[in-house]
């Protein structure tokens, strides 16, 4: 039987190709979910650097809406002449060191440290949204990960509100790198009752198309534990993602994206060599987030 080698080779590269498609990672291979999966929280106390997975925490009121769309920034009992506007978050196009992590809206912004399943040091960024609660990534927090600290204003060696233990963290039963990444950590220290928080807000697809993205963080490829930030325009959104191409590295999952006025509207999760993207602040998760950041602890008074 004589096979036409055009056709064979045709077969072969149609093979490798499917076949090496299915090896791709989701978060590298369909940036864009197409899939519809409410929000569905759940939260762990951390007992000895880990989550009480035997013990979850389900709280049906969490999915309730709050009665806003809206928080505002609180800059804390530190004195401040100058809180967050236009030209003091939003000045660069390129990604920058920032030196000034002691003045808002820097300060509220902080290095998530934690050990992997595998044993290794992992970092992320977080944000502070109320006086004990950090906005993060779900997958800072999921997948196994322990012994979490918060590390705000973090410059180098220079911790200037110190490190603060992890108490409780919150993430989605159906976290995927594409559907429902967004993680929550509650703080043993109201830290922010000192040096405040970020507001933040429903995400609007109408207005912020074309608007900017501004993301800082702690990237892994810079110096350690420096944080840095930059600015683009936003590309496209879906109904829970925005894209952009505001440069990130590996450190700045869970830094807040942020809007012309400091105010978070997303996530900043994952990225690949055309975009970076983030989880949006949708009504539905937007409850969830404020109701967290408003829940009292039971180590509190």
């Amino acid at each position: 039987m004589i096979i036409n080698r055009k056709l064979l080779l045709n077969l072969i590269t149609a093979f490798t190709t499917i076949l090496f498609s299915a090896l791709i990672p989701v978060s590298v291979a369909h940036a864009e979910s197409t899939k519809n999966i409410s929000i569905e929280p759940v939260g762990y106390d951390i007992i000895n650097g880990h989550l009480d997975t035997k013990n979850p925490i389900e709280n049906p009121n969490l999915m309730e809406d709050p009665g806003y769309s809206r928080t505002d920034s609180n800059p804390g009992s530190l004195p401040d002449s100058d809180i967050a506007t236009e030209e003091k978050i939003i000045k660069e196009d390129n990604r920058a060191l920032i030196t000034n992590t002691t003045d808002t809206p820097y300060r509220w912004l902080g290095m998530i440290d934690y050990t992997t399943s595998a044993n290794n040091e992992g970092i992320c960024t977080g944000a502070l949204i109320s006086k004990d609660t950090v906005l993060t990534a779900g997958h800072c927090v999921a997948r196994g990960n322990r012994n979490f600290t918060f590390t705000p204003g973090r410059n180098g060696n220079n911790r200037p509100f110190g490190t603060i233990q992890v108490t409780q963290v919150w993430y989605d039963k159906n976290f995927d790198y594409i559907n429902n990444d967004w993680g929550i950590l509650k703080l043993a220290t109201p830290i922010g009752d000192k040096i405040g928080w970020f507001g933040m807000h429903v995400a609007n697809k109408t207005t912020l198309f074309n608007q900017y993205a501004t993301i800082a963080g702690y990237p892994s490829d810079k110096p350690e534990n420096t944080l840095w930030k930059d600015k683009s325009t936003i590309i496209k959104m879906t109904d829970k993602q925005v894209y952009y191409n505001t440069d990130t590295y590996r450190g700045q999952s869970g830094a807040p994206v942020l809007d012309d006025k400091a105010s978070i509207y997303a996530i900043h999760t994952n990225g690949n060599s055309q975009h970076n993207w983030g989880t949006l602040l949708t009504n539905e998760l937007f409850s969830v987030v404020a109701n967290i950041s408003h829940m009292t602890q039971s180590s509190e008074d």
